[in-house]
């Protein structure tokens, strides 16, 4: 495992939340776990937190 998959790992509650949430306000808090559609949105939103970490670690902090 490298780097870059542990911090998704570490966002999957994350965007599991998200994605309830998103399901919920589009169908009216009636989210159920869709193994297909579910599985690939939050992984891609994991990840997509995941990279935007390693942007971040990547780029440092700012001199002060």
């Amino acid at each position: 495992m490298d780097l870059r998959d542990y911090f998704a790992l570490k966002a999957m509650p994350l965007a599991m939340q998200m994605e309830k949430e998103n399901t919920d306000k589009q169908m009216g808090n009636k989210w159920y776990w869709d193994g297909v559609d579910d599985v690939d949105v939050i992984a891609s939103l994991a990840y997509a937190v995941a990279d935007a970490m390693m942007k971040a670690r990547e780029e440092g902090e700012p001199e002060p």
